[in-house]
């Protein structure tokens, strides 16, 4: 949510650094490629309701209203399920990502595949990294 006087931007090519937080990576996916790269390049705000136009913020209200606003979405919220909140928020969170939710806790502990391998029983797995030491051209000494 945003208040109509709120600007939106990224400005941090006027400094001489890029955006941070995956600004560069998020924005055109919310966006699109045209205006995430026009926002990006001059670094100009844009107004609240420009905001709301493209889909930065869901919604836009008055200053003194925007508290009360969030205050109202929250109740709406709050009266759902905590474990389909949970899960949900998760699953979200990866749309427009790579990532999928519960992905790697699932390839942790995996049932058995009938007929696949020499084990009938539960496979468990476990990454464990460890520093190279290996010498050469590019590594640290």
């Amino acid at each position: 949510f945003a208040s109509e006087t709120a600007k939106l931007g990224q400005p941090e090519v006027k400094l001489g650094i890029i955006p941070g937080y995956g600004g560069t990576q998020r924005l055109p996916r919310l966006v699109g490629r045209g205006r995430a790269l026009e926002l990006l390049l001059s670094g100009e705000p844009v107004s609240a309701a420009e905001a709301y136009r493209m889909g930065l913020v869901n919604a836009v209200a008055a200053p003194a209203e925007l508290l009360n606003h969030s205050r109202a979405w929250l109740q709406k919220v709050l009266t759902n399920g905590p474990l389909a909140l949970r899960l949900s928020a998760r699953s979200g969170a990866a749309i427009g990502t790579r990532r999928r939710p519960g992905h790697e806790a699932g390839r942790r502990c995996q049932p058995p595949r009938a007929g696949r391998g020499k084990s009938s029983g539960w496979r468990i797995s476990a990454r464990i990294s460890r520093p190279s030491t290996t010498r050469g051209p590019g590594r640290l000494k």
